[in-house]
């Protein structure tokens, strides 16, 4: 399935000419409600939420896709009000974790998700994949990764594009001043694996589209 990740051109660029993708952190995630889809309303299922999530930060991350390439809304929230870029990725389906967007958090009786101290793995999945519908416009898609089986850099972890991604497609910002020269001399090798192509308005619906006219993005 292709995927998509969106963020600034720099950052873009850099991650081009690496071949990889900074590795999220867990707890580091920019909603407050995340992994926080059953009610806590007791004092148990907090403790039991926090040590949860505390432990698979310290073991896991995550690379997180958009299922398009289209949305005003994401090229403005994450790749620099259209400045950045998008990378589409091919990544196998049984991969992919999609997000389950809902309206409300569900009651929860902890006691019954939970054996020799842990939860089982359902209740795991589910609170790693629902979110509020209020995200629903990212249409994500989740890939989690082992910390320990990634680069680490400054404190921070990478993934290679070739190990879990494979890179297919770079889309420049409508109002991008990446140049087809530069963007071609990252890719390198890769030029002739990956479509490279530059964003524009629709005419008639409000997504963003490709640009055809080759003379728009010199």
């Amino acid at each position: 399935m292709l995927v998509y990740h969106y963020l600034p051109a720099r950052y873009g660029l850099e991650d081009i000419q690496r071949r990889e993708l900074k590795v999220a952190r867990l707890d580091n995630l920019n909603d407050p409600h995340e992994f926080a889809c059953f009610q806590q309303s007791t004092k148990l299922a907090r403790i039991v939420f926090r040590n949860t999530v505390a432990g698979l930060a310290a073991r896991f991350g995550i690379l997180c896709f958009s299922a398009t390439w289209r949305s005003p809304v994401m090229w403005a929230h994450y790749a620099d009000r259209h400045q950045g870029l998008c990378l589409g990725f091919e990544v196998a389906d049984e991969t992919l974790m999609p997000v389950n967007y809902v309206a409300e958090r569900q009651p929860l009786e902890i006691e019954k998700h939970m054996k020799d101290g842990k939860v089982d793995e359902g209740f795991a999945r589910q609170v790693l994949s629902t979110k509020s519908h209020q995200w629903a416009y990212e249409q994500e898609q989740r890939v989690f990764v082992a910390l320990g089986e990634q680069m680490e850099r400054a404190g921070h972890y990478f993934q290679r594009f070739d190990a879990v991604m494979h890179l297919r497609q770079v889309i420049v910002g409508e109002v991008s001043d990446v140049k087809r020269a530069e963007l071609y001399g990252v890719l390198g090798s890769l030029r002739s694996e990956v479509k490279c192509f530059k964003a524009r308005r629709a005419f008639t619906t409000y997504e963003m589209t490709e640009q055809k006219m080759r003379s728009r993005w010199k």
